[in-house]
């Protein structure tokens, strides 16, 4: 009678640990579903203008540009750079990686390695050896000045002249009132289509005169397709 009680709590215990087992193997499939679908969201509640809230979706309009204007200048899947962006991937390394491998003899995944083994991206593309005198004056002094912002932009520009046929002086003056390439892209696209100076819709804007969704409501473009529009401008002139 003893042993048939001890094998009975033994066939008891074993079943209790099998459950136990069980339950945290699909709690952690749960865990891990949960952590796929916060990398795949992008985080913006507002992607439609709403004139009783007429700013609230500038922050989607700005990172849907941003982040489609470096896919389509890098050849890259826009959903590569959202994934890198909510890793926590910054604009300028995304610059200085995936769209200058497109100007130079060296991968992204080359660049970012190099970044990740020096302590700024000046002394990365030191360590790499790259030859940058093709990418310009306004890359090669802001490569000596260790300036990584400023690399980032300088590569920016002349792709912002070339698909939005801007000039010099205008993308100085956009510099000069602190505007960020997404800020820059937008004033210079609305600008074409308002048939207005480019700086003067960003001073709009950054004193709160205007909002991004005011402008392109204005002109019947749709919130959520700015980043397709963007990115058609950009294919269209490389």
């Amino acid at each position: 009678m003893k042993n048939s009680n001890q094998r009975c709590l033994t066939e008891h215990f074993i079943k209790s640990i099998k459950c136990k087992v069980a339950l945290l193997f699909f709690l952690m499939l749960f865990i891990s579903a949960q952590q796929a679908l916060a990398v795949t969201c992008h985080c913006f509640k507002e992607r439609a203008f709403e004139a009783s809230t007429p700013a609230s979706a500038d922050p989607y309009i700005l990172a849907t540009t941003r982040n489609s204007l470096l896919a389509a200048a890098a050849r890259i899947d826009k959903g590569a750079v959202v994934r890198l962006r909510m890793k926590g991937t910054d604009e300028t390394d995304l610059w200085l990686s995936h769209y200058l491998s497109t100007r130079v003899d060296k991968s992204a995944d080359q660049l970012l390695d190099a970044r990740d083994k020096t302590s700024s991206w000046a002394a990365a593309l030191d360590a790499a050896e790259l030859n940058t005198e093709k990418l310009g004056t306004a890359f090669q002094e802001t490569r000596k000045a260790g300036d990584a912002e400023g690399m980032a932009r300088a590569l920016a520009d002349p792709l912002l002249a070339t698909t939005f046929e801007a000039g010099e002086q205008t993308l100085a003056s956009l510099r000069d009132n602190r505007a960020n390439i997404a800020e820059s892209a937008l004033s210079l696209f609305l600008g074409g289509k308002l048939g207005r100076a480019p700086e003067s819709i960003l001073k709009e804007v950054q004193e709160g005169k205007n909002t991004w969704g005011v402008l392109l409501n204005s002109l019947g473009i749709k919130i959520d397709t700015v980043g397709d529009l963007m990115a058609e401008a950009v294919k269209e002139k490389m």
